[in-house]
């Protein structure tokens, strides 16, 4: 359910509390003129009211999280979502990790790579494909925590 209209560019959806973007959208993301460039929506809203993101930290909607029904990606409708109230401050590994989809922990992934173990009983023991085992010990995935 739609409902009031804010002459800056977003709808306030009642039923979520989502400020839902309507202008320049780019895979579900809104993206707005501002400062000389094109910045995502969610993140000039975010810093107007919180001040500069960390260069450690990114943004995470939280009214995806808690959405179990969204189908996740570019289809994901809280992507446009610029609420600065439904957006949390995260590290890159914790927003990889809340993404759908994502089938090990941090400290999995963790033991993944410190542990002596085959590729084969560790892809057993976390019920993921020996390629993926290979890709976490070499790096290759969640780089984020390199």
């Amino acid at each position: 359910m739609r409902g009031r209209h804010n002459s800056l560019q977003y709808l306030v959806n009642l039923a979520t509390g989502c400020w839902e973007w309507n202008l320049v959208l780019s895979s579900g993301y809104g993206y707005v003129w501002h400062g000389g460039r094109l910045r995502k929506a969610a993140i000039i809203y975010w810093e107007k009211k919180n001040g500069p993101i960390p260069a450690n930290k990114e943004l995470d909607h939280v009214c995806h999280s808690s959405d179990l029904s969204c189908p996740g990606g570019v289809a994901c409708r809280h992507r446009r979502c610029v609420n600065p109230d439904h957006l949390e401050l995260v590290t890159h590994a914790e927003n990889i990790h809340r993404s759908r989809g994502t089938k090990l922990t941090i400290e999995q992934v963790l033991e993944i790579r410190q542990s002596n173990k085959t590729q084969r009983s560790l892809a057993r023991q976390f019920n993921v494909s020996n390629s993926n085992i290979c890709r976490i010990k070499s790096g290759e995935a969640w780089k984020c925590l390199s």
